[in-house]
Order: C-alpha cells, then structure tokens, then sequence
C-alpha cells in the first residue's frame, strides 16, 4: 500500500523544502536586482566542504565571506549571533546556497540582500520586495444562472402563467467559489504570516484580484489557482537548440540546383 501511494506523496512532502530553498536569499529592494542575480550565480556555482562544531551566526558569516574569496560580503550582528543557536553540522562538499538554506534552519535567521551585502537577521526583522499582479478570475466566480424551460402544461382560458417562468437567484458559481471564498482560502493556506509583512495586500472586485506579495508566495497562489481549477497553467515555449531533436512539423529544406529540381510524377488511373 505504501509504495502504491508514495509517487503521489512525494510532491506533497518536498513542498515545503522546495518553497525554503527558494527563500533562501531574499530581496529587499528591486534596484539591488542585478547584484542579487549574480550573488545567487555565485551562491550556486561556489561549493566547499564545511566542519561546523559550535559556530555561530557571525563565524559562519566570516566563513562564508572566505569562500567567495571576497566577492560577497557577509554580516550579522553581534547581539543577533549570541541570541540565535549554534550550528553543530558537517557539511559535505555542496555549494553555499544550500549551506545557507540548513542554517536558516537551524538558527531561525533569514539571510537577506541589502546595498550588495547579506545580512544575517532575525525573520521579523527581513522586508522582503513585494510586486503587484493582476489574477483575472471573473470567468470562474462568474454566478451560474439557470434558465428555465418553457411550461408546456395545459392552460384554462382564465390561466395567466407565463410562458417561461422567471429566473431565479444562483446559488453557485462556475468554479464553485466566491470571491470571498477564494480570498479566505488564500490567507488562511499559503502562508499565513506573509500576509501580515509591510507591502503586502489583497483585493478584489468582481472577480478580479490585486495581490501584492513576493514573487515565493505568488507561485504558490498560481499553484493553488491552477489545482482549483479556476485559472489555467502558464505554458512555456522553449525554443528548439542547434544540434538537438528537431519538431516534427518542422520542415527540412535542402539545397537543390536547377537541374537536379523534379517535379513529382503524377500516376493516371484509368477508368474502366
């Protein structure tokens, strides 16, 4: 039974691992976006292997700092580093991204990127950039009318039914969700401390929603709308490599001169 339901629980159980990994350096501020791209290039690129035996905040910053040779600088405070626990960890040869990503885990610390630095600060202290999109959902919270038949029963002469009766109040929606019902939906399962940050907000008006959050959390709605059905998935076109597998519609010209040129022969059948 449990290796018939295991490929069906795996992607509930690496969710919260994936959605850590990817909060791993937040961004404060949108004019630091291309020295935040390249810190996280060089995050991901530099590995090194890692004792750590009672080492704090601070003395992993300093390390850190060491194996970017420089590059990218490191800080945490003092009163920060003796507050939060010590990391007691060996770490086997892996890049400083996910060095970063067990020790938020194990002190409780964010790691965020501030005027080209990464500071060490406790979560209430982070300020993460938020950005505005547009969900445009009208079409599934639009009210689901019913429209009665005609009556067709017998009349009496003194008989003042109508034809079609009235239509009356819907009960339900397309997507069988309200707009309040989505919004709940949305504060109460993804991330419900994130909602309480400096930037962020919520609106809607007549099923279209005005969401202000990090780009971390507006995946997950995304992820949400789409396994509710009420919005489809974002579909993406990779173009196709030199070298690689071509399309099958694709078509394949060849150089071909005047005289090797032949149109196609053409069989006749005749009629009997």
């Amino acid at each position: 039974m449990c290796r018939v339901l295991l490929p069906f629980l795996i992607p509930f159980l690496f969710v919260g691992q994936l959605a850590a990994q990817d909060d791993v350096l937040v961004l404060e501020r949108g004019s630091d976006s291309r020295a935040y791209a390249r810190a996280v290039r060089l995050l991901r690129s530099t590995k090194m292997h890692l004792s750590a035996s009672e080492m704090t905040p601070k003395q992993l910053c300093r390390t850190l700092t060491l194996a970017t040779a420089g590059k990218l600088m490191f800080s945490c405070g003092r009163k920060v580093s003796e507050a939060a626990p010590v990391i007691d960890r060996e770490f086997q040869p892996m890049s400083l991204w996910s060095i970063m990503a067990v020790a938020q885990l194990e002190t409780g610390l964010r790691f965020a990127f501030r005027h080209g630095l990464v500071m060490l600060l406790p979560a209430d202290a982070v300020k993460p950039q938020t950005y505005l999109r547009v969900y445009d959902l009208r079409a599934a919270t639009a009210p689901l009318r019913s429209f009665p038949g005609p009556d067709l029963r017998l009349r009496m002469p003194d008989d003042e039914r109508p034809l079609f009766p009235e239509e009356g109040e819907p009960d339900t929606t397309v997507s069988g969700f309200t707009s309040e019902d989505l919004e709940s939906l949305l504060r109460e399962t993804v991330r419900p401390e994130s909602w309480e940050i400096e930037g962020a907000s919520l609106n809607h008006q007549n099923g279209v929603f005005l969401i202000r959050q990090t780009l971390g959390v507006h995946r997950e709605i995304d992820r949400l709308f789409v396994k509710l059905g009420v919005k489809a998935p974002t579909r993406t076109v990779r173009p196709v490599r030199r070298g690689g597998l071509r399309p099958t519609l694709r078509p394949t010209l060849r150089p071909t001169s005047a005289r090797t040129l032949r149109w196609p022969t053409v069989r006749r059948v005749r009629r009997w």
